[in-house]
């Protein structure tokens, strides 16, 4: 069999170098084209700070006189970088400074045009301006996007309307907030916390009395971790009431526990044998914050409790009543005849003065 002729070999082969030559020399094109992109960003950017920044520390004390139009191109780095100052000082009358910079560059009306944008990150930055700025013409807009099904959005949304008015924005997310098992608790948290035990009491503690159990479960949650006393008359009402679903009974006797207010020592007692081993043991527990010494025969009766939760909170609150001694605890295991109860006793009693808990 004969081959191919040696000249059109060759010319393959020539062929194929030619190619890959030509490779090798559109990457690197590609590579300079590149890194002259990014040096011109960087430039950009550069230069958009040495701007800009002495302008937004001079917006703290004292309004610029003129500024420099912000380019097209320029917002979202303006944007991004004026909420960064926003959240990184204290004091309303810097903030007063920064918004009205920002309006002074047309900064509240891009970020209202980006509110209706496709990408994400342009959504989001708005949002976030909006509700720094205050804008209340957003606020219509600002609630429709809380009621998003994306999570982020959402959110930030809701915390928007926090920081443009509070009081108004309670009244209308506080069911939201309930609904959302999507929501970022801590983000939920961090939102609450900054508007303020005094504004989140009311519309939280209404919303918890007529929500279903799962929202009532994280209503509560929400009460506990920021520490928001003044919903304690909701939470007693609803710890009370008959219909109340015993998961969310036992949430509200963890809640009283946490808040260690000595006037419900009666109202935890009453439920200290109930009938469900989620109440007995958030009782219990509840006595180990507020209980006192009389509490002990109690607490003693339940370490024999069918039920291992309720045995290990009454041994965790007998080791925390007052005056309660490491004699005293020891002389309590030696005269239980229940195994059970021995042994619920056993790690508190190796524990330093009793703080074993978990």
């Amino acid at each position: 069999m004969v081959g191919p002729p040696d000249d059109v070999i060759i010319r393959l082969l020539w062929m194929v170098a030619g190619g890959e030559v030509v490779v090798v020399v559109a990457l690197l094109a590609g590579v300079v084209a590149l890194h002259f992109i990014k040096t011109l960003q960087l430039r950009r950017r550069n230069l958009f700070h040495a701007t800009w920044r002495p302008l937004l520390v001079q917006s703290l004390t004292d309004s610029p006189q003129s500024v420099p139009r912000v380019r097209s191109r320029d917002i979202l780095n303006f944007l991004f970088y004026w909420n960064y100052f926003h959240e990184s000082l204290l004091g309303e009358d810097k903030i007063v400074g920064l918004n009205q910079l920002a309006r002074q560059t047309g900064m509240d009306r891009a970020a209202k045009r980006l509110l209706k944008a496709k990408g994400l990150r342009k959504r989001l930055m708005a949002i976030i301006t909006l509700g720094h700025l205050r804008e209340q013409s957003a606020w219509d807009d600002l609630a429709e996007l809380a009621q998003s099904p994306h999570p982020v959005v959402s959110l930030s949304a809701a915390r928007a309307l926090v920081d443009i008015d509070p009081k108004a924005a309670l009244t209308l997310i506080a069911p939201w907030i309930g609904a959302r098992a999507d929501w970022s608790p801590p983000r939920v948290a961090a939102l609450l916390s900054h508007a303020g035990s005094e504004l989140i009491a009311q519309p939280l503690s209404q919303t918890v009395m007529t929500a279903a159990p799962d929202m009532a479960m994280r209503l509560l949650h929400y009460l506990e971790v920021t520490r928001c006393t003044a919903a304690l008359p909701a939470v007693r009402s609803l710890l009370v009431r008959e219909s109340t679903d015993m998961a969310v009974r036992a949430a509200c006797l963890k809640l009283i526990g946490q808040f260690q207010d000595p006037k419900d020592l009666a109202l935890v007692r009453s439920f200290i044998a109930d009938s469900d081993e989620r109440v007995r043991a958030q009782a219990a527990a509840a006595l180990g914050t507020i209980g006192m010494p009389a509490d002990e025969g109690s607490l003693i009766a339940l370490l024999s409790d069918w039920q291992w939760d309720v045995r290990y909170r009454a041994a965790e609150a007998l080791a925390h009543l007052p005056f309660m001694e490491p004699e005293r605890l020891a002389e309590i295991q030696s005269q239980q005849t229940d195994t059970l109860a021995k042994q619920i006793l056993e790690p508190f009693l190796a524990a330093p003065n009793h703080q074993h808990s978990i």
